[in-house]
């Protein structure tokens, strides 16, 4: 019995008929000792996320000797977001076999997803040591340190992975990322065309060249190459028991629709573009969305039924009406051909005109009529917030008009970090402690609209004030977000942002220096 046919018979029958089916059909087989794995992948396919975690712990605790069993409950947890206890697995499991490349990979897996990119790095400089001619090493190497942001060594391992296996399509793709991530973008190009030649149907392949040709301002060659992402694929039925067809561009006008979100907060605010376009042509729309932006989302889009995420994966993903199609939210850019045939203005929150207007009249009180500038500097993600962020003295250190009342726009912002900054720059540095930056959307972006300019690091404050069409000055590391180009200083995405990059020999200290106000 596959994997596949056990999700479907969890969700219908439940775990107790589904362990038995699956108990008598690998009765007598090679696969008798791995009931619980079975079980466990089933149950974590089908949303049953905390009996799952329960079958993986009891299938390694019968099997603590099974290097795939603690990889296969590592890449759920990862799944979770659950990275410390994801790192903690695939570690066993590198422990378990230290040799093999699969412990190797899963380690550095397990770094990485624990955002621990220096260390994974540390890792991949070993592991260059013990198998400086396998590819796959190589390759992973790439990886670890790419995402420790160290670039040009990382440029070095992919051009030597090409030249020793110039026939891989993985180490041109990896050699055309690195291209890009250097400021390339002509090589870039050339060699993700060559993986593309080399592997014309390998999804990753395909995405990779997509995030190339979206940095080079390649929108119809980028969508197309995008759709290959990998991203996650909850099974959505409908009222009558169906599962909605994929949307097609051709199928828009007059669907019943149902889009999936599934990418990270920034993202969900940059697709957004489309989403107007969306609720024009659709007869209608639902969309399943995370409950830290289903506030935020059903108030700016009040033509758009939004559901929460939580309550969705609660119900099995079943709709409770008739639905025609569904699409993932980062397939809709491509869908509406956005900036091919299709050219919406960015700016698209409106917000509250008279809230923006009273949180504006509550700084001139407070401070007179000066210029409010709005300020924030770091990310806590998991991923690359480290590379994302700098100290508030470094940002104070910007040369601010005389005038100037900086803003806190820094979620989670302390009160050390706002006398740091007030210190460093010499400006009072005006808080509104009600709002909850983190998750209150709607009350930010009406707070950004309040104000004259945004300085910001990449976060979701500098996305948030692109869609207000808000002046802002971007901050941005050597290596970035696709949506920030290769080399631009302005942003194709939001017109009124104004990008510093960071050179790779540079220091903050060099990309504050060169603000302007």
């Amino acid at each position: 019995m596959d994997v596949e046919r056990l999700e479907a018979i969890l969700r219908r029958d439940g775990l107790a008929a589904a362990s038995q089916r699956l108990r008598r059909a690998i009765a007598g087989t090679p696969n008798q000792g791995l009931f619980y794995m079975l079980l466990a992948l089933g149950a974590g396919r089908a949303g049953l996320d905390g009996q799952a975690s329960r079958l993986f712990r009891l299938h390694c605790l019968i099997h603590p000797g099974d290097l795939q069993g603690y990889y296969n409950f590592g890449n759920f947890r990862l799944r979770l977001e659950q990275r410390d206890e994801a790192a903690g697995l695939f570690t066993r499991a590198a422990l378990d076999a230290p040799l093999r490349p699969l412990a190797w990979h899963n380690r550095l897996k397990a770094l990485t997803g624990a955002g621990r990119h220096l260390a994974a790095a540390t890792q991949a400089a070993a592991l260059h040591r013990l198998a400086p001619l396998n590819i796959n090493a190589a390759l992973d190497i790439f990886v670890a340190l790419s995402n420790a942001h160290r670039f040009a060594t990382a440029a070095g391992i992919a051009r030597r992975a090409l030249i020793a296996a110039p026939a891989n399509a993985r180490a041109a793709s990896n050699f055309a990322l690195a291209a890009a991530d250097t400021g390339a973008g002509a090589t870039a190009i050339g060699y993700a065309k060559i993986a593309e030649i080399l592997a014309p149907h390998d999804p990753e392949i395909l995405a990779n060249s997509g995030v190339i040709r979206l940095k080079r301002g390649d929108f119809n060659g980028g969508w197309a190459g995008w759709a290959h992402r990998a991203k996650p694929a909850p099974v959505v039925t409908d009222q009558r028991g169906r599962q909605p067809a994929a949307l097609t561009a051709g199928a828009l006008d007059g669907a019943r629709l149902v889009i999936l979100g599934e990418q990270g907060i920034g993202d969900h605010f940059i697709f957004a573009i489309c989403l107007h376009q969306v609720a024009r042509r659709a007869a209608e729309v639902n969309f399943v969305i995370g409950d830290r932006l289903y506030d935020f989302f059903r108030r700016a889009f009040p033509n758009v039924r939004f559901l929460r995420e939580s309550a969705m994966r609660a119900a099995n993903y079943h709709l409770d009406r008739a639905v025609d199609f569904q699409i993932a939210f980062g397939d809709l850019p491509g869908v509406c051909r956005l900036f091919v045939g299709h050219y919406p203005s960015t700016a698209w929150f409106a917000g509250d005109a008279a809230e923006s207007a009273r949180l504006r009249g509550r700084l001139r009180t407070a401070y007179g009529d000066r210029r409010f500038i709005g300020v924030s500097w770091r990310s806590k993600s998991p991923r690359d917030g480290h590379f994302r962020s700098i100290a508030p003295r470094q940002l104070g250190a910007a040369a601010f008009p005389a005038d100037a009342v900086l803003v806190n726009l820094q979620y989670e912002a302390t009160t050390a970090e706002l006398d740091q900054l007030a210190a460093a720059s010499g400006r009072p540095v005006a808080r509104f402690d009600e709002i909850d930056i983190y998750s209150d959307f709607w009350t930010l972006g009406n707070l950004i609209r309040a104000l004259d300019e945004v300085v910001t690091t990449p976060n979701v404050t500098n996305i948030l004030a692109g869609v207000c069409g808000q002046p802002t000055q971007l901050l941005l590391p050597y290596a970035s977000h696709w949506c920030w180009g290769i080399d631009e200083d302005r942003s194709f995405w939001f017109p009124a942002t104004r990008v510093h990059r960071r050179g790779a020999e540079e220091t903050w200290a060099d990309v504050v220096g060169r603000l302007t106000f």
